[in-house]
């Protein structure tokens, strides 16, 4: 990982840590405590929604919009992201990338796990307008979660080592498309508040930070053996 190990931990990565870290916590102490100014900003976004696209059906059909973000919603299912960073991992593997393809195998299984685990701690409602395919608490995303986790595992571990300049900038573009859509999407169906996005895709940095600086123990046997 040459992003990761190329970066100043005291300047760039602890500092950015703590902010998230504070800006997670204000909102998951929110949230369970009702907080008003986050109910405001839930509400009148949720409203803008409905204002602008209605109330859209997480189906294959209507105009091209209502296509894409199914798709969106489709691809950034907790268990879709698994499987596509199943074949990051495999890939990595093949290219005798041992420590780099555990190292995202542990850090997609242990920050999904965890998104869970504060879902159910939290246990907060839906919008009442959500479709009946999204099921389960609310907060943090369960899909801005996963689909941040693999952003990140794609531009920490697949970007940096592709050569070709024209592919790398084109799997940054579509990838940053994509990644972002999933979390438009969430609010396009109404399955989340916004405050559930921020803070299912703050989670997913927080996690990947955490092992950013963990990685140099996954590390440490092969540099041992050099």
């Amino acid at each position: 990982l040459k992003m990761i190990e190329s970066m100043n931990f005291i300047t760039v990565t602890i500092p950015l840590l703590i902010m998230l870290l504070i800006i997670f916590s204000f909102m998951m102490y929110g949230v369970m405590t009702n907080c008003h100014l986050l109910k405001v900003i839930d509400k009148s976004s949720l409203e803008w929604f409905t204002q602008c696209f209605g109330h859209p059906s997480r189906l294959y059909e209507g105009d091209i919009l209502n296509l894409y973000m199914t798709f969106c919603a489709t691809v950034g299912d907790v268990s879709t992201v698994l499987k596509l960073a199943s074949i990051v991992v495999i890939c990595l593997f093949i290219f005798k990338n041992k420590h780099q393809a555990i190292w995202v195998l542990l850090l997609m299984t242990t920050g999904t796990w965890i998104n869970y685990l504060i879902k159910q701690t939290v246990e907060r409602q839906r919008p009442y307008s959500h479709l009946a395919i999204d099921s389960g608490w609310s907060f943090p995303s369960g899909h801005s979660n996963a689909s941040t986790l693999l952003f990140l595992v794609i531009m920490l571990t697949i970007v940096p080592v592709i050569k070709v300049k024209v592919i790398r900038i084109i799997i940054i573009i579509v990838t940053s498309i994509i990644w972002i859509s999933i979390l438009f999407c969430r609010l396009y169906f109404h399955a989340h508040y916004l405050t559930d996005v921020i803070g299912g895709g703050t989670l997913a940095v927080v996690w990947v930070l955490l092992f950013i600086m963990a990685y140099p123990l996954f590390t440490l046997r092969n540099n041992k053996k050099n």
